[in-house]
């Protein structure tokens, strides 16, 4: 069987990195983009944060749109253990971050994202279904 390609790949790899995403929420985590990159066959170095990076916008924007937390939070650079710019960059387009903030507003931005993710997620499959409805 050929490899999907096109919107059909995307997908593909949307909804496996959505959902390590998650648990990465459940049990407090972070994923490295090196690690996305190799979870969704990215092997190419320079194209790693390009690729990386447009997944995790898809994921941002979905989560939004359901009114959730941006999970796109969970995932960081090696270096610095924080997400990369152009999380910060689609916070601040959003309307959740200034779009000038300095690293502490980023930081605190991000620690506060962290905790609203990690409390949705918990909830969300912690709960159970009322079986009296």
């Amino acid at each position: 069987m050929d490899e999907p390609t096109g919107p059909d790949r995307d997908d593909r790899r949307d909804g496996l990195v959505h959902a390590c995403l998650i648990w990465a929420a459940l049990f407090g985590r972070t994923f490295s983009y090196k690690d996305i990159g190799a979870l969704i066959g990215e092997t190419d170095p320079l194209a790693l944060g390009r690729t990386v990076g447009r997944v995790l916008e898809r994921i941002c924007l979905l989560e939004r749109d359901r009114g959730r937390p941006l999970l796109g939070a969970l995932a960081v650079t090696a270096g610095s253990g924080l997400p990369g710019a152009a999380f910060f960059k689609l916070a601040g387009r959003l309307g959740y971050l200034s779009r000038n903030a300095g690293r502490m507003e980023k930081e605190r931005f991000w620690a506060e994202e962290k905790e609203r993710i990690a409390r949705f997620w918990r909830k969300t499959t912690l709960s159970t279904p009322d079986e009296t409805e």
